[in-house]
């Protein structure tokens, strides 16, 4: 079904949309197809007519996903301020669940743009989701080298998987940056035992690779 949508959208074959309705036995196929299309378009960067063929999907629920979808792509490539708008568009019409909203401040986060990932992040109310950004934060800034920021960050994270995460990812920055004790010493602190092994597995292979440099 994607290959069709970006098909249609590569030959500037949109108008047909309309015509390949009668064929689709369910609204749900329908309403992929028009995902499809849309997200081609967002991806080229034709966001009106990404928007024109969201708003012929019927169902809300699907709709809103879709257009969540569009705002994320926006987020990636930096219009983050037009993924904002969308964002508190669907937050007005009630349709934008706390799962999505972290979803887009995670991929705002993704993108560089950490202020207005946390910006995004005000919605929220559930501490795992707001947990889930901070460990995006945290993790951007430890591959970065800003390990004294990314432990602040760990700070805020209240799901031991997500600190866990973090500090696996602080440990392995040390050991790129040649302090292969303290990732070690790191490593061994994390509380969750399959993440504290693949932590020194990573350090252990990473020594590994720059001795066979060496």
């Amino acid at each position: 079904m994607g290959a069709l949508g970006e098909r249609m959208v590569e030959a500037g074959q949109i108008e047909w949309a309309a015509e390949l309705r009668p064929r689709f036995q369910s609204d749900r196929e329908w309403a992929r197809l028009l995902h499809d299309i849309a997200y081609a378009h967002a991806r080229a960067g034709r966001i009106g007519e990404a928007h024109a063929i969201t708003a012929q999907i019927e169902d809300p629920e699907y709709r809103a996903g879709v257009t969540l979808g569009i705002a994320s792509i926006l987020a990636r490539a930096g219009r983050t301020g037009e993924a904002l708008a969308i964002a508190a568009q669907i937050r007005r019409e009630g349709r934008l669940e706390e799962r999505h909203l972290a979803y887009l401040a995670v991929v705002t986060v993704a993108a560089g743009k950490p202020s207005e990932g946390l910006e995004i992040a005000r919605g929220l109310t559930s501490p795992g989701q707001i947990s889930r950004v901070y460990l995006a934060i945290g993790s951007r800034q430890a591959s970065r080298g800003q390990l004294r920021d990314a432990l602040d960050t760990a700070e805020h994270l209240t799901v031991p998987l997500h600190r866990a995460l973090l500090m696996s990812d602080i440990a392995l920055a040390e050991a790129r940056a040649g302090n292969h004790d303290a990732a070690l010493h790191r490593a061994l602190m994390i509380e969750r035992a399959d993440q504290r092994v693949e932590a020194i597995a990573k350090i252990a292979l990473l020594l590994m690779e720059k001795h066979e440099e060496d």
